[in-house]
């Protein structure tokens, strides 16, 4: 949507130059009484040609700003409603899980204090039968 504006920028003044040429087209070609013209009747005529077109420029840009808006406003729109979707999820998902008995922190240290209190048992266990092979060599 983004991209939108600045291709409407691109495009608006070349179709206003595109119909200035259209429009200029007619008035190149000789005509009967182009000789008893003065040049202030073409003058005047480019000049409201020019205003019909600076007219309706304005208005093509007020149709693409307003259609911007209104494009802006639905994703807003569209964006909040996910955001309120989802985080009725998060809370959803959090009550299902029911309270925890221990932290993360207390995970670890239970963890780490168990396997402390298992070398400690192997380390005694290994160490008692190392002087039983002493006793039977001596």
């Amino acid at each position: 949507m983004r991209l939108l504006a600045p291709l409407f920028a691109v495009l608006l003044p070349c179709l206003a130059v595109q119909a200035e040429e259209s429009v200029n087209l007619p008035l190149l070609q000789p005509s009967s009484a182009g000789t008893s013209q003065t040049s202030a009747a073409p003058a005047s005529e480019l000049q409201q040609q020019l205003q019909l077109m600076q007219a309706e420029r304005d208005q093509l840009q007020a149709q693409l700003q307003e259609q911007n808006q209104l494009q802006e406003s639905a994703q807003v729109s569209r964006l909040r409603q996910e955001n309120q979707r989802l985080k009725l999820q998060l809370k959803a998902a959090q009550a299902g899980q029911g309270p925890r008995w221990l932290s993360e922190q207390q995970t670890w240290f239970a963890l780490g204090s168990a396997l402390a209190l298992i070398a400690l048992i192997i380390g005694r266990l290994s160490a008692g039968l190392g002087k039983s092979r002493k006793h039977w060599l001596n």
